[in-house]
Formats: structure tokens, C-alpha cells, sequence
């Protein structure tokens, strides 16, 4: 029998504040309606962590001390940089006391514990897991090991983030895993879409729509 690794899922957001989160929604719908939708995600995101069974959650936040609506956490501030900068500093802290870790934004819109546990016990058995996003990014990247330079130069936010990302993790770990494709919520479309799901995002969306 495989021996269960101890895994942490840090959580990336940024404070659900006016101004401070979701601008291109905020664009549309206001900042302050883009906040309510940040703060939803990230609750229901809290939710789906806390529920799978062996993992630490930890949030990943641009601004530890500012209020996310989550109570009494354990809050570790992102740094500076571009987002694999980010990434590659809070999954190395994580790694530190855990044989592997998994990053995951606050807006997935599809996000389930079935789904997370899934990406979670892949990454038990493998090196690395990345689970694709529809827009071409990804929802979750998981490492046993994060080498300094592993996210170094990677186009963000492009329909190539994906696949570029998926061939570093295969050239400098090998053995990748790779989980079920989730869809992210940043336009109107992708809200309107939220609107017919479940969970707090669920009931904001259909307010605002």
C-alpha cells in the first residue's frame, strides 16, 4: 500500500475588497459587486478544501492582516513578482514541512471536494500534477519538489500558459499527472455561467444577473 503523503493546498486570493479584486468583472458589473463575487468564491473555495480529508489549508494572499471573511486561518503573504514567482515562493515554504503541495485559485467556478480530492491523490502518486482551465491556463498546479526556477519567463494570462507550464513540469519533473479541466470566473459569461451552479457564488451570480 502506497504511504499517504502529508500534502498542503495553499489557497490564492487576493482580499475580496472594492477595487482590490476581480477587475475585469469589476469593469462591468462595479467594484463593489466584483467584491461580493470575490468574497463568495473565496468562501465556497475554503469550503471545498476544508472538506477533503488529509490536506492543510493555507491561504495565499496578497495582504495577510486584511480581512477575508474566513476567521482565524493560516495566512501566508504571496511576495512579490509575477504569479509563478508567487507560486514557486508558497509552494517552496509549503514544501518545507510537507511532502507535496498544491496551488489553487479562489475562482474556480467549478470547483468541487470531488475534484480537489482527485487533483490531491494524484499527486500522491506522482511528481507533479497541473489540472488544464478552459481559457488555456490551469486551475491547480501540484509539486513534490519546486525547483527556484521552474516557473522562470512563463507567459501569463495567454491560451499557451497551459501547455508551457505543462512542459516545464514534464522537462524538470517527468512525471506529470494531469487532473480534469475546470473553468475559471473572470468575464460576465463566466458569472452568468456561475449563476446556475450551487454554493454562495451560485447565489451572488443570480442576484447580479
Amino acid at each position: 500500500m502506497t504511504q499517504r503523503r502529508a500534502v498542503a493546498v495553499c489557497v490564492f486570493a487576493k482580499p475580496p475588497q472594492p477595487g482590490a479584486c476581480k477587475t475585469r468583472l469589476a469593469a462591468v458589473v462595479g467594484d463593489d459587486a466584483a467584491a461580493e463575487v470575490a468574497r463568495a468564491m473565496l468562501l465556497d473555495t475554503w469550503d471545498v478544501v476544508t472538506a477533503v480529508d488529509g490536506v492543510t489549508p493555507i491561504l495565499a494572499t496578497t495582504d495577510p492582516a486584511a480581512d477575508h471573511g474566513l476567521g482565524p486561518v493560516t495566512a501566508w503573504d504571496q511576495g512579490g513578482g509575477d504569479l509563478g514567482a508567487r507560486q514557486v515562493r508558497v509552494l517552496q515554504r509549503a514544501l518545507v514541512e510537507h511532502d507535496a503541495a498544491l496551488a489553487v485559485g479562489a475562482d474556480i467556478g467549478s470547483l468541487t471536494p470531488e475534484l480537489l480530492a482527485g487533483a490531491v491523490a494524484q499527486l500522491r502518486e506522482h511528481a507533479a500534477v497541473l489540472g488544464p482551465a478552459e481559457d488555456g491556463g490551469y486551475w491547480i498546479l501540484g509539486l513534490t519538489r519546486c525547483p527556484d526556477d521552474l516557473l522562470d519567463g512563463v507567459a501569463w494570462s495567454v491560451q499557451s500558459t497551459g501547455a508551457e507550464v505543462l512542459a516545464r513540469l514534464t522537462a524538470r519533473l517527468g512525471d506529470v499527472a494531469i487532473a480534469p479541466t475546470a473553468w475559471d470566473v473572470d468575464e460576465l459569461a463566466d458569472l452568468r455561467r456561475a449563476a446556475t451552479g450551487p454554493g454562495r457564488l451560485g447565489a451572488v451570480a443570480r442576484q447580479l444577473m
